[in-house]
């Protein structure tokens, strides 16, 4: 017994390593991600920098564009709240996470890898967590496979390096609710009051990082209880609610009390994710099931996570712990499905009840010796894979966007299709129900997953985006304009083609506050709100009646402290032309 527990510790410890290392690949690369990478590590900086006020914009000058009287006192106007990716106070996301990361950021020297770096923690401790739920509520080697298969998996990777939308926000909350998924499972062995509490602070931490979607797993608890016939063991659930209020509440009182334009905006645009396409982020009801999960599972683990959950519900006791962890998972994806807006990273927390819920059917399905079930789940899972690699998509479901592969009988049709092709794939292998032969074919798919995850992890930290260089250009005119320029008040006026929002890396790599005089629909009027402010610079490749301060990579750098308006706002204005 004692070796076991020291195999078992020692595995996962190789696995947290592998994972490190993983995480760590290429984790300080200056190559910044639009979108939400390029404005958080704006907000991060100057959290570090000038606590404790979550900005984008700091400048006075920015200010002063509303003609606000209290500009150059350092108050904070409502320029372009509507506008997450470009206006002063920043309440876009919960702010817990911005605050953790700040911390770690200044304390390590203010490094890109040290703002990733806390995104890398929460994705370590998670995979820590659901180890040791199936440690405790299933076996070792189950936690250990759903560990391998969170900490492994290519999306978490790419939040880790900031690649994917939210990044460090979303870890973070992953972390939190997978604490409250072994509460929750805790609770249904113990029925213990002193749970509920510490589910109660748990999902109030967690609804400071990533909002309304800490409600799911108070559902999943509701639903537990109703389903076991033990609905009088929550009324002490009413503790958890109030620990919940107690931990999540005055932060949001304060906003609100404080900054009420800002905050009912941004919570409004919250809600209005269930009945509005936001941003362009729409899709069919079933784009959640169809493209959104398969990508972010994996090709070879989408077959076995949809068996799972029907396996789950079907076969499992309402009591069971796998039970339990599909309905986390669609208590995420049925009442999102229904949203208007769909947007992949909303599901990330169903990865961790998924990553158990996969080999604990399979350990299931061995004990009870159906084999060729076993067998047919391995051989769909390759079929998939292979026609996945043949049409060269990074997912079998990637063709589904295209014109005319809407409707859902598409994938019914491919669905009943592939599990037909592993049916028949049994049934040559019929005589061959063995244990030695079902495991090794096991072991072959999960060593499979976990090579591909891994590959797939390496080249990604490896890759390097088209406009690389382009931001390298970027970097390098920060770099100098850092250094030109000694008014930390001041506002750079720019706009450079090659890359989107070019003013966001500019503002990261300088320090100083700059803006894109293309960035609204009427640059002469962004233009003409500086006509009294005299610590404006403008950088443009355009002729200028002034003798630049310097020759930057994008153009040159001019003060217009001694120009008349009358001069420089018809040439900055000639910039978006």
């Amino acid at each position: 017994m004692v070796n076991q527990r020291s195999t078992n510790w020692t595995a996962i410890t190789c696995l947290l390593a592998i994972s490190c290392i993983l995480f760590l690949q290429n984790l300080g690369t200056p190559y910044i991600t639009l979108w939400d990478e390029a404005i958080q590590v704006n907000v991060v900086k100057n959290l570090a920098e000038h606590c404790c006020l979550p900005q984008l914009h700091r400048s006075v000058n920015v200010n002063a564009m509303n003609g606000d009287a209290r500009a150059d006192s350092g108050s904070l106007p409502r320029f372009d709240y509507k506008n997450w990716t470009n206006n002063t106070l920043w309440l876009h996301k919960p702010r817990l996470p911005f605050y953790v990361t700040a911390g770690i950021y200044r304390l390590l020297g203010g490094s890109l890898w040290a703002l990733r770096l806390p995104g890398a923690i929460f994705a370590l401790l998670t995979a820590v967590v659901i180890y040791l739920i199936g440690h405790k509520f299933l076996s070792d080697r189950i936690g250990l496979c759903g560990a391998a298969i969170f900490s492994l998996n290519p999306y978490t990777n790419q939040l880790v390096h900031g690649r994917q939308f939210s990044g460090f926000p979303d870890l973070a909350f992953a972390f939190f609710v997978s604490v409250a998924l072994y509460l929750i499972l805790d609770w249904t062995k113990s029925k213990s009051t002193a749970t509920l509490r510490w589910l109660g602070l748990v999902l109030g931490l967690a609804s400071l990082c990533k909002g309304g979607l800490a409600l799911a797993p108070f559902a999943v608890l509701a639903g537990v209880a109703i389903l076991t016939g033990r609905t009088r063991d929550l009324i002490p659930g009413l503790q958890a609610i109030l620990v919940f209020g107690i931990v999540a509440l005055p932060e949001r009182l304060y906003w609100l009390t404080n900054y009420p334009l800002e905050f009912r905006y941004e919570e409004h645009q919250q809600l209005l994710h269930l009945f509005k396409v936001i941003e362009g982020h729409g899709g069919p009801w079933h784009f959640y099931f169809t493209h959104y999960l398969p990508s972010m599972l994996g090709v070879p683990l989408v077959l076995f996570a949809y068996v799972s959950i029907g396996w789950a519900l079907t076969y499992c006791r309402p009591s069971q712990p796998e039970h339990t962890l599909s309905i986390w998972a669609l208590a995420y994806l049925v009442p999102l499905s229904f949203g208007a807006s769909k947007v992949e990273n909303f599901i990330f927390a169903v990865l961790p009840a998924i990553a158990l819920l996969v080999p604990g059917m399979v350990e299931s399905l061995m004990y009870s010796r159906r084999f060729r079930f076993v067998i047919s789940l391995c051989l769909g899972s390759l079929a998939v894979f292979i026609i996945s690699r043949a049409t060269e998509g990074n997912t079998i479901w990637t063709f589904m966007r295209a014109r005319g592969y809407e409707h859902p009988y598409r994938l019914a049709l491919l669905a009943v299709s592939t599990m037909l092709a592993a049916a028949l794939a049994t049934l040559f292998l019929i005589k061959l129900e063995s244990k030695t032969v079902t495991t090794s074919l096991v072991v072959l798919t999960l060593g499979g997953l976990l090579l591909v995850y891994i590959g797939t992890d390496i080249l990604a930290n490896r890759g390097q985006p088209a406009d690389s260089s382009a931001q390298a250009t970027l970097r390098q005119t920060g770099s100098k304009l850092q250094a030109l320029v000694d008014d930390k008040n001041g506002l750079i006026l720019s706009h450079y083609g090659s890359v989107e929002d070019a003013y966001l890396y500019l503002m990261y790599w300088s320090g100083l506050d700059v803006l894109d005089v293309c960035h609204g629909p009427q640059p002469a009027r962004t233009v003409g709100r500086f006509r009294e402010r005299k610590d404006i610079y403008l950088v443009t490749d355009r002729s200028f009646p002034s003798e630049p301060l310097a020759t930057l990579p994008i153009g040159n750098l001019y003060t217009l402290q001694a120009v008349p308006f009358d001069v420089w706002g018809p040439a900055a204005t000639q910039v978006c032309q």
